[in-house]
C-alpha cells in the first residue's frame, strides 16, 4: 500500500483498479506527477487486494479521509466483486451525502454505460476510453486535465465553508473517542455541583453559618 505524502492545502485522491490494469494506472500516475508536485494531490491506492475480501480498516480509513474516488473501469473492473461492488458502492454513498467527488477514468470499452457510471462525470473526452484512442498519451493527459478540474473544485469547495464546517469535518474523519483512560467526571458534560442549588437560593452551609453568627452577636437593646 502507498501513501504520498500530504501538504497542507493537498486534495487526497483514491484510485480504484483492477490489478489486471495496472499498467494502464502506471502510465495514468505518470501523467498526474505535475499535480503531486505542486502539492495539489495525495494518490492512495492498493495494488495488493484479495478480489472477494471485505473492506480493511485501513482502506475504510482510506476512503473515509479521501475528498475524489478515481475508477479506472474496464470489464475487469466491472466484473471484480470488491472493486465494483464494495469500494465503488462505498464512493457512491458517500457522493449522496456530498462528501465526495466520483469520476469514472474510462480505460478499456466495456458496458459502464449500463450502470450508475453513466450518470456521474467521466473522462476521457466524451466517455471514449483510452485504449481506442489513437494516442494513448493524449487519452491520458485529458484524464490528468480533467482531474485538475476536479481538484480546483474540492479547493473552492473547502474555502467557502466557514471555519467552524470545516473544523466539524476534521473531527468527523477523526475515530471516536471512547473516553477509556479518563478520570471519572471527566467524561461527558462537566457534572454540577452539588453544593450549587436554584440559582440565587443559599445553601445548607451557608444557612447554619448564618444562624451561628446570630447567636454569637452581643444584644444591641440597652437596659
Amino acid at each position: 500500500m502507498i501513501r504520498l505524502p500530504e501538504t497542507k492545502n493537498t486534495v487526497n485522491v483514491f484510485v480504484s483498479y483492477s490489478h489486471k490494469d495496472e499498467v494502464h494506472w502506471d502510465k495514468l500516475r505518470t501523467h498526474l506527477a505535475p499535480l503531486k508536485r505542486q502539492g495539489l494531490i495525495s494518490l492512495w491506492w492498493d495494488h495488493d487486494i484479495l478480489e472477494g475480501g471485505e473492506l480493511t480498516p485501513e482502506i475504510r480509513k482510506a476512503l473515509r479521509q479521501s475528498n475524489v474516488f478515481v475508477a479506472l473501469v474496464s470489464p475487469d473492473y466491472l466484473a471484480s466483486h470488491y472493486c465494483f461492488d464494495i469500494e465503488y458502492q462505498y464512493a457512491l454513498r458517500r457522493r449522496q451525502r456530498k462528501t465526495m467527488h466520483v469520476v469514472a477514468a474510462i480505460i478499456r470499452p466495456c458496458e459502464w454505460k449500463h450502470t450508475e457510471m453513466v450518470r456521474y462525470r467521466s473522462l476521457p473526452k466524451d466517455g471514449k476510453s483510452v485504449t481506442e484512442w489513437k494516442n494513448r498519451d493524449s487519452a491520458y493527459e485529458d484524464i490528468a486535465a480533467g482531474l485538475r478540474r476536479v481538484v480546483a473544485a474540492v479547493v473552492a469547495e473547502q474555502a467557502s465553508k466557514p471555519p467552524l464546517s470545516r473544523e466539524t469535518d476534521k473531527r468527523r474523519q477523526r475515530p471516536k473517542s471512547s473516553g477509556l483512560g479518563k478520570p471519572a467526571g471527566q467524561v461527558g458534560a462537566k457534572p454540577t455541583s452539588p453544593r450549587k442549588g436554584i440559582a440565587g437560593a443559599p445553601t445548607k452551609t451557608a444557612s447554619k453559618r448564618s444562624a451561628a453568627t446570630r447567636t454569637q452577636r452581643p444584644n444591641s437593646k440597652t437596659a
